[in-house]
């Protein structure tokens, strides 16, 4: 199973290099990532899905850690291609293009899984950092969440925009690049972005 996972992963990194470098239509992107698809993935959505997933991490882990350009081209690429693969319903994507169905203000929804952390959310360094987060433009609200057992954590973070969330990329707090390692030397190991934010 996991010779054909880096075999797929491979293809489709390959593919999306491609994508980046060359002009494709809408009707070629298909062609070729349902090539793709029956080749690489041997014909499995289940693997073709797998191996998008851990793609779409290992470019965002890359844009954490600096080459966030690079990092942004090649992610459009793989969304132009997993788009082609996985065509969303008509349904689906007008709510996509929804930030707040109920009319109210804008927001972004940060969720990221930190799997170890040195020490506890609880401590003097890890109040100082989410003192600074509160001081930044646009942030809204959040909760750091750990297990005390494993020191697992998760972190959810709400922003008016999505340029606010971004923006955190060019500033330094107190201790560590953001998104990277923390003042309490946390390493982000996944996290998504949500563009539909309800409060309740």
């Amino acid at each position: 199973m996991l010779d054909q996972l880096q075999e797929a992963l491979d293809g489709l990194t390959a593919l999306v290099d491609r994508v980046t470098q060359g002009n494709y239509s809408d009707e070629e992107l298909r062609t070729e990532i349902l090539r793709w698809e029956s080749e690489d993935a041997g014909g499995s959505g289940g693997l073709a899905e797998l191996a998008i997933s851990a793609l779409e991490y290992q470019l965002a882990e890359q844009g954490m850690r600096g080459s966030i350009e690079e990092a942004a081209i090649e992610l459009q690429a793989l969304q132009r291609l997993k788009a082609a693969l996985f065509p969303p319903p008509e349904d689906r994507y007008r709510y996509a293009c929804v930030v707040r169905r109920g009319g109210g203000k804008p927001m972004i929804c940060r969720v990221a899984i930190h799997e170890q952390t040195p020490g506890s959310i609880a401590s003097d360094e890890a109040r100082g950092f989410r003192e600074w987060i509160k001081e930044q433009p646009g942030f809204v609200g959040g909760y750091h969440a750990q297990d005390s057992e494993t020191w697992k954590s998760v972190s959810v973070t709400v922003w008016d925009s999505k340029d606010s969330l971004m923006a955190l990329r060019e500033r330094t707090p107190p201790v560590g690049p953001v998104g990277i390692t923390t003042p309490v030397g946390i390493t982000t190991d996944w996290f998504e972005i949500y563009d539909v934010v309800e409060k309740f």
